[in-house]
């Protein structure tokens, strides 16, 4: 905190080593002062928490987490963003602070462990304050954070995986799309089966490669085995493209095919959206839509 003075009635300045800071004011129950938003909920990844310090719209100078032990002693650094000042100790009980003059309405910041939290506590309660005159602190109300299981890569690593994983396939597919497109009447299951037999080998990898990332980097667990079951789905098809012409209607092939392809589209962009990568699979159905990018 910033040297203040001590200006509001019946309210005492917390001096430390000189320097006055805020007064401790809990919120009261019912009051009002306790808000309905007070952020979104922290996420954990590793041994970082990011949050987001947030009070109903109004501008604070500081904001922070109170950690109770053990996660108080598992504290190693604040990181406040390009236009918060950190004060490690700053806050109320000890707590990691971020200081914002000019004050400001929303702050995204992340907090670091020395060791992931998961292997602190597995879930856990923060409680929330803020300063809106410089002056005093109100608390909010505890927030429980659920730590997930830390895996032996970080969401950074992961995703740089899944970006190896996805290459391989959209290489497969960008070699297929003119042959698929060639395909006629006269196109025998044989040929057909032949032309797309390297697509499914690389999704045969891709899946082992996505078991091994949900085993490495446990938080996408959920969004791999959704994309591993729209792979099966995809390759359903490339089984069933060897009847093509002797029984099975390329017309309505190529329409399912399609179907699956951008159903694998969308099962892709929810594990970017796990890893942090931005959506790059918007737009139509097609045989050169990218499955994994």
């Amino acid at each position: 905190m910033r040297p203040l003075r001590c200006v509001v009635a019946l309210v005492a300045c917390v001096v430390a080593l000189g320097v006055a800071r805020p007064a401790i004011l809990a919120a009261p129950a019912g009051a009002g002062d306790v808000p309905e938003d007070q952020g979104d909920l922290p996420t954990v990844d590793g041994n970082a928490i990011v949050a987001t310090y947030r009070y109903e719209g109004k501008p604070f100078f500081e904001g922070g987490y109170i950690l109770k032990m053990p996660q108080a002693d598992n504290f190693e650094s604040i990181d406040c963003g390009a236009n918060g000042t950190v004060n490690p100790g700053g806050g109320p009980d000890g707590a990691p602070e971020c200081g914002f003059h000019p004050a400001v309405t929303e702050a995204t910041v992340t907090i670091t462990g020395k060791v992931p939290w998961f292997d602190v506590a597995k879930s856990f309660q923060v409680v929330p304050y803020w300063s809106f005159d410089d002056k005093t602190y109100v608390r909010g109300d505890p927030i429980t954070i659920k730590a997930p299981k830390s895996g032996k890569v970080t969401s950074e690593q992961a995703g740089q995986a899944y970006l190896e994983i996805g290459a391989a396939v959209n290489f497969q597919l960008t070699q297929i799309v003119g042959k698929i497109e060639a395909w006629d009447k006269k196109t025998t299951g044989k040929q057909a089966a032949a032309d797309v037999a390297s697509l499914d080998q690389a999704l045969d990898e891709a899946k082992d490669d996505l078991k091994a990332l949900r085993k490495d980097y446990p938080p996408a667990k959920k969004v791999t085995k959704a994309q591993i079951k729209a792979i099966n789905a995809l390759q359903g098809d490339l089984t069933a493209v060897g009847s093509v012409n002797e029984g099975l209607d390329l017309a309505k092939w190529k329409e399912q095919f399609n179907k699956h392809l951008q159903d694998l589209s969308d099962a892709s962009d929810k594990v970017r959206a796990k890893l942090g990568l931005p959506a790059t699979n918007a737009g139509g159905a097609g045989a050169n839509q990218p499955a994994l990018d």
